[in-house]
């Protein structure tokens, strides 16, 4: 999406995760932006399908910073593995505070889709890092219509004794409505298309259930975003989060008929602009 926006430049590098493993890096960046927003991706995905939201968010002033989380994309880990959701969280936060280091006296925002809302609101209700604010869309707080209680039950006794199991695999219909992004996702070498293990699933379980019962400890402004087809995630969780969360400024937004991955829906351009309009108001 580089050639879309000439002063957009996209820098590929390599970081550590706190695990010790190596971790993909990308910088989209333009010379004159004075904020940042730290990008965190969704399970069985990578950072790269959100240049699109980088060229957007780049025009608009802020620098975005992605990375492939553990298990995910081009970074360490068995490929569609969430090993420990605790190291997500880590290095989630070391991926913050290296960009509020490198630019001290620059806003810092997040956005995170997905699985990567989850690691999102559980650093912000954790404490271990602060930013001017905070986005999440579609986070996956509560489990969808895909994914049957009793199977969200299952996965958190079954990933302790038999971690490889599969459990699930993620229905690609049910990522957007767009036939041309779910073509895109089905293809990708770097989505991972495999059964979701018990491993994972229960790590995901478990840090659902932390954060139920610490919703309240989240101060960071806040954007919810879900769409209301959404069949991975279900929007509930966000009215939740909304609801509990203790932030004196917090926004929800639901948008009516949109499928999981509301930044690749066909209403994209108008989410994004929402997003940005909200982050103009917090710099």
């Amino acid at each position: 999406m580089a050639s879309e926006l000439p002063h957009m430049n996209e820098k590929v590098g390599t970081g550590t995760s706190v695990t010790g493993r190596p971790l993909h890096l990308v910088d989209w960046t333009d010379g004159g932006n004075t904020a940042h927003v730290v990008l965190v991706h969704g399970y069985a995905e990578h950072c790269g399908r959100y240049a699109h939201v980088a060229a957007r968010l780049v025009a608009a002033g802020y620098d975005v910073h992605g990375y492939d989380q553990l298990g995910h994309g081009r970074s360490a880990g068995k490929f569609g593995r969430v090993g420990s959701f605790d190291a997500l969280v880590a290095d989630m936060e070391r991926r913050v505070t290296a960009v509020q280091d490198a630019h001290p006296d620059e806003g810092v925002f997040v956005l995170g889709h997905s699985m990567g809302g989850l690691v999102v609101l559980t650093a912000l209700a954790r404490g271990d890092v602060t930013v001017d604010g905070a986005v999440v869309t579609g986070p996956a707080v509560t489990a969808g219509a895909d994914f049957p209680k009793i199977l969200v039950l299952l996965v958190k006794g079954l990933g302790r004794v038999l971690p490889a199991v599969p459990v699930q695999k993620l229905d690609g219909r049910h990522v957007s409505r767009d036939p041309a992004v779910v073509e895109s996702y089905e293809t990708d070498p770097y989505v991972y298309r495999g059964a979701m293990d018990a491993r994972t699933g229960g790590e995901l379980a478990q840090a659902v259930d932390w954060l139920d019962t610490h919703l309240e400890d989240i101060r960071t402004p806040l954007l919810v975003v879900h769409g209301s087809a959404d069949k991975l995630t279900d929007p509930a969780g966000s009215r939740k989060v909304h609801e509990r969360a203790t932030s004196k400024d917090k926004t929800l937004r639901i948008w009516d008929g949109l499928f999981h991955e509301v930044l690749n829906e066909p209403e994209r351009d108008e989410v994004i602009t929402e997003i940005v309009d909200w982050l103009d108001a917090h710099r």
